[in-house]
């Protein structure tokens, strides 16, 4: 379980570079997310299905993936959907996420292994976090089509076959 640790905190590096735009990775550093030279956007992840570019502030976010709201939120950042994968609490963060670091208005809740994709849609989203998901590139390829940066799974994770 190291490893999943490990995968997290990257994945969480990452999206702190993309949501935030506090810093891009020096060339001594994992460069999974690079941004310009001032950590302004846009900003560059790598993906298991590709590079993705998010080209400024992402303001509406959806956090499907598990642990992803949670990220979002100690991030900053207000997802306006999200999924609850475990179900840990029926809100997609765990319970023992300080009151500061959790929702500030509740997201749409999206369900949790089966996304309604719609829902997500008619969310508007400019980011679409999926980063620690079941690896499906079906499921990458449906979130892909709603035309925003959709943040998937890390270039060694685990794909869904």
């Amino acid at each position: 379980m190291r490893w999943m640790r490990t995968l997290g905190l990257i994945m969480a590096v990452s999206l702190g570079v993309a949501l935030t735009g506090c810093g891009a990775a020096g060339p001594e550093e994992d460069e999974s997310a690079a941004g310009s030279a001032d950590g302004q956007f846009p900003v560059t992840i790598k993906t298991a299905f590709g590079d993705v570019t998010v080209p400024e502030r992402p303001q509406r976010v959806v956090a499907l993936g598990w642990g992803d709201a949670e990220t979002a939120l100690s991030l900053g950042v207000q997802p306006v959907g999200a999924a609850d994968w475990l179900p840990v609490g029926g809100d997609g963060v765990p319970p023992w996420l300080p009151a500061d670091k959790r929702y500030a208005t509740p997201p749409k809740m999206l369900g949790t292994m089966e996304v309604d994709m719609e829902a997500v849609a008619a969310l508007r989203p400019d980011l679409i976090l999926d980063t620690r998901a079941s690896g499906d590139e079906e499921r990458h390829n449906l979130l892909n089509r709603l035309g925003v940066p959709v943040v998937s799974i890390p270039p060694r994770g685990a794909r869904a076959t």
